[in-house]
């Protein structure tokens, strides 16, 4: 998959109420490796419940650019190779679909649950570059990546008590809903 090229990335982010800004530049972005467990099958049919199971496991992508950076005032600048990689990710959801039908309205609904998610506690970004600043911000990003990626996890796994499953099918339904039939 190394031959798909992303769009570039580039822009300025204002920090310090403008007092410091920071020109970004992301290019020459590829899929520099994809690969997906084949076991379990993507969709699985179940009659039992009528509906389906949608899974994947042990995606792992990583996509390489190139990035440079400087602030204005001239504090903060590098250049080099970045690396983004989402890691041994599983998940793994049953879906049920029913279509209500009256003489006066038709609606079509989805709901979701047993949703699991896993993902490997691994880094999230690498930035190669010449200054050494590019060591804080590669530290900086995959702390907060952590951070969110537990999260996530723990909000997904904690279905139940989160109630994850019927929110998620309640905003699919609204948006379901808006589609004009």
């Amino acid at each position: 998959m190394t031959y798909f090229t992303l769009k570039d990335i580039k822009g300025t982010l204002d920090l310090l109420d403008s007092d410091l800004s920071l020109e970004y530049e992301l290019d020459n972005l590829k899929i520099a490796n994809a690969s997906i467990d084949p076991t379990p099958p993507l969709v699985t049919i179940n009659d039992k419940i009528k509906g389906v199971t949608m899974a994947f496991s042990n995606l792992n992508l990583e996509l390489q650019g190139d990035y440079s950076y400087v602030s204005d005032p001239p504090i903060f600048a590098d250049i080099g190779e970045a690396n983004v990689r989402f890691g041994n990710t599983s998940l793994s959801t049953v879906i049920i679909s029913d279509w209500h039908r009256s003489s006066n309205d038709n609606s079509f609904t989805l709901d979701f649950s047993q949703t699991q998610i896993d993902s490997a506690p691994e880094p999230f970004v690498d930035f190669d570059g010449i200054s050494d600043f590019s060591e804080v911000v590669t530290n900086v990003i995959n702390t907060v990546a952590a951070v969110v990626r537990n999260r996530v996890d723990s909000f997904i796994n904690g279905g139940d008590l989160y109630g994850v499953d019927s929110k998620f099918s309640e905003i699919v339904n609204k948006v379901i809903a808006m589609i004009p039939s």
